[in-house]
């Protein structure tokens, strides 16, 4: 009796086994049915001769500038400054005040170091 339980149970499985694989193959491969658009390539290898677009008589990228610079001015956020913050201000200061001094020496070391 449990040997015959068990080949159903077996059987069972194998049949939700096969279901499942059968469906992810079925989904895996596009088919022509009214629900599934395949999409049709035919628009990005047509002749460019066949897009028709107007030329600008005489381009004026200055009204252009002018005009993108004016709008600008109502975009601009106000960003968390960290600089501000109390913990931050002394190491910031100091990092601040450090003058830079490029040395090719040391740049010339450490390839030397890394090619050893």
């Amino acid at each position: 009796m449990k040997k015959k339980y068990n080949s159903w149970v077996w059987a069972g499985f194998g049949s939700a086994v096969g279901m499942l694989t059968l469906s992810f193959a079925m989904a895996a491969v596009p088919n022509r049915f009214p629900l599934s658009n395949v999409t049709d390539d035919t628009a990005i290898y047509q002749r460019l001769s066949d897009i028709n677009a107007q030329k600008e008589p005489t381009p004026n990228f200055d009204t252009d500038i002018r005009r993108l610079s004016e709008a600008e001015k109502n975009y601009k956020e106000k960003l968390p400054s960290l600089a501000s913050l109390p913990q931050l201000r002394g190491p910031m200061g100091r990092i601040g005040k450090q003058k830079y001094s490029y040395s090719a020496a040391s740049t010339r070391e450490a390839s030397t170091q890394v090619r050893q």
